[in-house]
């Protein structure tokens, strides 16, 4: 049995998202700058993000995850 999933997160290049991540009901933090769809593998979520121009990753344990909130980047017409 495989332990693996991936959010898609249909981005297109150079295109990236904001994820809250809530842990508890009304507690989450913020990763911002998604930059390729986060996965699970082993009981971990694996988030890929940019920080000062360089590519990261952050790792957080699947079990504390509650669920995600996916926030758009790109900008709006007026």
């Amino acid at each position: 049995m495989s332990d693996y999933n991936e959010l898609p997160l249909y981005l297109e290049q150079d295109e990236t998202v904001d994820i809250w991540v809530y842990t508890e009901p009304n507690k989450f933090f913020i990763i911002k700058n998604v930059s390729n769809n986060p996965t699970r593998y082993q009981g971990w979520w694996n988030i890929p993000f940019i920080q000062y121009n360089r590519y990261a990753n952050v790792c957080i344990e699947a079990s504390n995850v509650m669920y995600f909130v996916i926030i758009g980047n790109r900008e709006v017409e007026k």
